[in-house]
């Protein structure tokens, strides 16, 4: 009569699951709320969803808030180069965009935002990649802009995403804005998770999902 309680039941599983997914969109949602932490918590998100949800090791909210030190200083040092070209762009744009007038809006417009959202699309793999890959900034600037074009159909897909989350996020009712903030997280993992998998996997194993952790700690201490 009470099966569906059996903690190996399918009910519990997935109840386990979606737990998991808010506690996780919950953790990333408290790490951004200095601002600057952002590409830390990004770094945290992925991982913790990759390790724990998809791979059992761990709880989440311990290993998000584990791995959000770990790639704490790699995390920031990319979140200020995301927003120092972000800054570049969008000057550009709204120099073409708001100051010459939309009429006279022209290829260097269109070009410009095409660049714009490559940026964005190539970003998208850094914080996945240093938590399972700890290279110097350069080299994971470098091998994830081959990455990004390499797998094209997989990063159109992957910022596609993130375009659609930021748009909820931004005309969101100030009144349930924190449950979109805390709900967009959730979504980017499970609509972009295969997508990173599939790219990440032509380059590591990635059915290990502590051994990088461990050794920076290794390496830390």
């Amino acid at each position: 009569m009470f099966s569906f309680l059996n903690i190996e039941g399918q009910f519990y599983k997935t109840l386990s699951k979606i737990t998991n997914y808010l506690i996780l969109g919950l953790a990333w949602f408290l790490a951004c709320i200095p601002i600057f932490t952002v590409g830390p918590a990004c770094t945290a998100l992925y991982s913790a969803h990759h390790k724990v949800i998809k791979n059992g090791n761990g709880y989440v909210w311990g290993s998000f808030w584990q791995q959000f030190r770990a790639n704490f200083k790699q995390g920031f040092l990319l979140g200020l180069i995301a927003l120092v070209i972000m800054l570049i762009f969008g000057a550009d744009l709204y120099i073409l965009l708001v100051l010459q007038g939309a009429e006279n809006m022209g290829a260097l417009t269109v070009i410009f935002t095409i660049m714009a959202a490559l940026a964005v699309m190539w970003m998208q793999y850094w914080f996945p990649y240093i938590s399972h890959i700890d290279d110097p900034i350069k080299a994971v600037l470098k091998n994830t802009l081959i990455m990004t074009f390499a797998h094209l159909p997989q990063s159109f897909l992957i910022v596609l995403v993130f375009f659609l989350c930021a748009v909820v996020n931004i005309y969101a009712p100030a009144l349930v804005l924190c449950i979109t903030l805390i709900a967009s997280p959730i979504v980017y993992c499970l609509c972009t998770y295969k997508s990173f998998v599939k790219v990440f996997s032509n380059y590591w194993d990635m059915t290990d999902g502590n051994a990088e952790l461990e050794e920076k700690q290794k390496a830390e201490e």
